[in-house]
């Protein structure tokens, strides 16, 4: 893929100047430089790797997103990779990252690269965002948020946001997304990648996108229970009908609900007024009485603002 564009990476069109970041104190975030060690990723016309530029961008953006109060994991700081000598694969060596983020159980997965032309094309470019594609709600948000800022700040002129199954993204837990802003197999785009400033300059566009991102309010759901009702005043149900809870750090502004895979009523489902501890509880009871057995609940819930 890839379309016939500019090399892009001229100027940041966005201030960071005067840049509300309260949004990610305290936000967990991971960060993983795609590639490395014997694993070099896409290699441009002069040589520059494509590791070696993922490091300098996820460099520059852990210490913004540092200093202005995120909590920062990266998966890489050097260029290595993750294999062992009884297993040397690929997969290996990303099965290993995907543990080392999770184990820190980030808000936000990141996982930055650089696209090559398949077909050896060198005048191609295209700034592409792929959002984990089970998780068309929380990662999707986070995919097109990113995006958004990458397209306009980089200035390519051609861009695409895209549901991934890459590996790493797929295994990640909470929001993931994982950019390929750019063809380091373009001449034009290699030339201006070797340069701090313009891995700089992208790093800061990921910035704007995970301040807007927070800034949307993102709600984590703290824990989830079911209730039994002690209290029945229908005549209908004895405990087959219980509450299905879920608990969240800041006030939810739609919840869905799917039971066993199925959408719950929205006009079922319940918010409750803040807790004194500051958190917030959304419930909902199933329409039909729940048979014995496992049964499997997912919530999604989105901010009031976001």
């Amino acid at each position: 893929g890839g379309g016939q564009a500019r090399p892009g990476y001229d100027r940041r069109v966005e201030p960071l100047v005067g840049l509300d970041t309260s949004p990610l104190r305290g936000r967990k975030i991971a960060l993983d430089p795609g590639h490395g060690g014997r694993f070099p990723g896409s290699v441009g016309v002069g040589g520059l790797t494509e590791a070696e530029v993922n490091l300098g961008v996820a460099l520059h953006l852990w210490g913004l997103l540092t200093d202005a109060g995120a909590q920062v994991v990266m998966t890489r700081t050097a260029d290595k990779d993750f294999t062992t000598p009884a297993d040397s694969s690929l997969r290996s060596d990303l099965a290993a990252r995907v543990a080392k983020a999770n184990a820190f159980d980030p808000d936000v997965f990141l996982s930055i690269h650089h696209n090559a032309d398949a077909g050896a094309r060198h005048d191609l470019n295209e700034t592409q965002t792929y959002y984990k594609f089970t998780d068309p709600e929380a990662s999707w948000d986070l995919g097109q948020v990113l995006h958004r800022h990458l397209a306009l700040n980089l200035g390519v002129g051609a861009d695409r946001l895209l549901p991934g199954n890459y590996f790493v993204v797929r295994n990640a837990v909470g929001a993931a997304a994982l950019g390929e802003s750019s063809y380091l197999t373009n001449p034009d785009v290699e030339a201006r990648l070797a340069l701090a400033a313009k891995q700089r300059l992208e790093a800061e566009a990921y910035f704007l996108g995970l301040v807007d991102y927070f800034r949307q309010g993102v709600p984590r759901i703290t824990a989830m229970r079911v209730d039994p009702i002690t209290t029945v005043s229908d005549p209908l149900d004895g405990n087959e009908r219980p509450w299905i809870v879920a608990v969240t750090d800041r006030a939810p502004g739609t919840a869905r609900l799917l039971l066993d895979g199925a959408p719950v009523d929205s006009a079922s489902i319940e918010r409750l007024p803040a807790s004194a501890a500051g958190t917030w509880t959304v419930r909902a009871r199933p329409a039909q009485p729940l048979t014995d057995g496992l049964h499997r609940v997912d919530w999604a819930v989105r901010a009031a603002g976001g």
